[in-house]
């Protein structure tokens, strides 16, 4: 697989949080989670899923972005 590289920002070296649009408690949790697992320094790259579905199909449409 390929490293895909935006100015210096390494994506596989970063970790993951999902955030779901309207949905604070899971937010929270995803975003904790990846704080907890983010090594120092680690930045941490955002999943924002803006659309969801019923189980079999949930994801519609997301937007990916990241901090340090």
């Amino acid at each position: 697989m390929k490293k895909v590289r935006r100015s210096n920002y390494n994506v596989d070296e970063a970790g993951e949080s999902r955030v779901i649009d309207g949905d604070e408690e899971f937010n929270r949790w995803s975003q904790e989670g990846a704080k907890r697992q983010a090594q120092k320094g680690q930045p941490i790259m955002y999943v924002k899923i803006k659309g969801i579905q019923p189980i079999r199909s949930r994801i519609q449409e997301m937007e990916i972005s990241a901090s340090n």
